[in-house]
């Protein structure tokens, strides 16, 4: 019965894992007086729900914020 249960699980490790990067993340940017402008917000959303990468996140902050 445990088999079944498996794939969640670690589907939930990874999830609280990613929450842990996102407060690790908000703690640093605290640090350094800054902080996640709301409008970014989603973006880690999806981070934590898995349904985007790190890279992806950060190339997406990197697009936003690069000045061309």
């Amino acid at each position: 019965m445990s088999k079944p249960l498996t794939p969640l699980l670690a589907m939930f490790e990874e999830r609280e894992k990613r929450k842990s990067d996102l407060r690790d993340t908000q703690d640093w940017l605290s640090i350094e007086g800054m902080s996640i402008a709301p409008e970014d917000l989603p973006l880690f959303q999806d981070y934590v729900d898995g349904r985007r990468t790190s890279d992806e996140v950060l190339a997406e902050l990197t697009r936003r914020y690069t000045r061309t």
